[in-house]
């Protein structure tokens, strides 16, 4: 089976007083396992209070049916790299790590791509950019 690795980018611009900027974005419409998260500062430097959320879109709706993917807390500069994983359940949504005393993990999937959100930062245009790596 031939699979595509392709890489996904979303610039979050943010408003707002020093410090206390926020902003919030979407990725283009993909699918498939995501593989890495990477949270890459913005041209102009952000503040080291910086939170950025990616989350999954289960429903192509931001505000509804979230599942947070990865979170980068108080980060500026420096690219940071996550690789999130999530526990996998059995048929009945029983942790197989809770069954089996086993940790079981797998990457994240999606249907409709990724929202990510800023807070905490400066009025910055992008305050920061993520990039997911994802097998389609």
């Amino acid at each position: 089976i031939m699979t595509n690795i392709r890489s996904y980018k979303v610039s979050i611009n943010t408003t707002g007083g020093a410090g206390v900027a926020t902003g919030e974005a979407d990725s283009v419409p993909f699918a498939g396992r995501i593989l890495s998260v990477e949270y890459i500062p913005g041209p102009t430097s952000p503040p080291a209070t910086t939170d950025v959320t990616a989350f999954i879109t289960r429903d192509g709706d931001k505000d509804t049916n979230v599942e947070t993917l990865s979170t980068f807390t108080n980060v500026s500069t420096a690219n940071v790299k996550r690789y999130p994983r999530k526990e996998v359940d059995d048929g009945a949504g029983v942790s197989l790590a809770a069954a089996n005393k086993t940790n079981v993990f797998a990457e994240f999937t999606t249907a409709h791509g990724i929202h990510v959100e800023v807070a905490q930062s400066d009025a910055l245009s992008p305050a920061a950019i993520v990039e997911v790596i994802v097998e389609e």
